[in-house]
């Protein structure tokens, strides 16, 4: 018999967080040490139900309040077509050191000094595009920061977090409890934010030395409320935290929020970057793409490098590791038509009236204006280089 006991249980995934009740059978439950204060309890014995399945085989961390965290499923779900899904390859080859991070040298380089010179401030912002390697980069300092080779008894420090201490493995893997990640637009009300106040005062995991980072993603989202109870926080915080607010809008920060930080202006990636970074993606993934391929990705993805490595992961579901051109045309909906050409030679000869005419045509038939559109302007540049 199962006797219904109910435990806390906050469920991290990649999918979001959940606050989930485990159930589980009273003197049937066993839990032997795994690891690092974990626990692997067998799932004939403990069972969640995740729309009417049950996970084979769990990792559990104990919390101090008696509740458990919820690490990964080591197995798929049984019982049910709910399984772990792939791991797209933005989120597979996100970069894991200041060096992966492309088109951004300005922003990683005054990082890395302040990392080496152990002048890290209280609360950056980082701005810009979306794509452009914002969240990516402030993940990447909570990472360096708390890593035991940059710690200030180290006299050689590099500034790049050395990925094999236990603090960086747990900032790679996704489990690290001193950087929180909130999302601006879901918690973006006075009430949040005087919980982010109040956990803001204990300290770190990580222990004295540690770092307790506050990453805050569309921080424009949050309200005027919002902000007035962040100020004094942020003006003057704890020593053991740092503040990262991330925004595609900086115009809508308000003035007393920019002025107490820090602010790095990401910018669009360079086609070259771009590219350079695609190429190293194909290589990795076995992907034969040539070189006018990825650039023509990159300059599809306008700058943004997550939407460059999404278009190549999808061209490669339609038409497989072999990419040729053709390909690539075919898959970012790119028209091969001749009356682009046309229409750019009408152009450039100021013969407007057979232009109108060109793109009654070109409607007349279905085509769509605007990839039309980035066709003539393609062949334009083609025209004026």
């Amino acid at each position: 018999m199962w006797a219904r006991h109910r435990v806390p249980l906050q469920r991290r995934a990649a999918f979001g967080r959940l606050d989930r009740e485990l159930i589980f059978g009273c003197g049937h439950a066993t839990a032997c040490p795994y690891g690092d204060g974990a626990f692997r309890t067998n799932a004939e014995k403990i069972s969640r139900r995740v729309n009417r399945a049950r996970v084979a085989l769990c990792n559990f961390s104990l919390r101090g309040d008696g509740g458990f965290i919820l690490g990964y499923p080591t197995v798929a779900i049984e019982g049910s077509s709910l399984a772990m899904p792939t791991e797209v390859l933005y989120r597979k080859w996100r970069p894991q050191r200041f060096a992966d991070v492309s088109g951004q040298a300005v922003v990683t380089r005054t990082l890395i000094n302040a990392l080496v010179s152990d002048k890290v401030s209280h609360a950056y912002l980082f701005s810009g595009p979306r794509g452009t390697g914002k969240t990516t980069t402030a993940r990447l300092l909570a990472k360096a920061i708390n890593c035991a080779k940059n710690a200030r008894d180290e006299k050689k420090r590099s500034g790049e977090a050395c990925n094999a201490c236990a603090s960086c493995k747990a900032f790679g893997e996704g489990s690290a409890l001193d950087l929180v990640e909130l999302d601006g637009a879901s918690n973006r009300g006075i009430d949040d934010i005087r919980d982010l106040r109040d956990n803001a005062n204990y300290m770190p995991m990580g222990g004295a030395a540690a770092h307790k980072v506050y990453l805050i993603d569309e921080v424009h989202m949050l309200t005027e409320q919002a902000f007035n109870a962040l100020l004094k926080t942020l003006e003057e915080p704890p020593p053991h935290v740092i503040f990262i607010l991330a925004t595609t809008d900086t115009h809508k920060v308000p003035a007393t929020i920019v002025s107490r930080c820090q602010r790095f202006e990401f910018k669009r990636i360079p086609l070259s970057a771009m590219a350079d970074r695609l190429a190293q993606i194909a290589v990795e993934e076995k992907i034969d793409a040539p070189r006018e391929a990825l650039e023509l990705i990159g300059r599809s993805a306008t700058g943004s490098l997550r939407d460059a490595i999404n278009l190549l992961e999808q061209i490669c579901d339609s038409y497989g590791k072999e990419v040729s051109l053709e390909a690539a045309r075919e898959g970012l909906g790119l028209i091969a038509d001749e009356r682009a050409t046309l229409l750019a030679l009408q152009t450039l000869r100021g013969d407007f009236a057979m232009g109108l005419s060109t793109i009654g045509a070109v409607r007349d038939d279905g085509l769509d204006l605007r990839q039309f559109q980035k066709e003539v302007v393609m062949r334009l540049r083609e025209l004026l280089l």
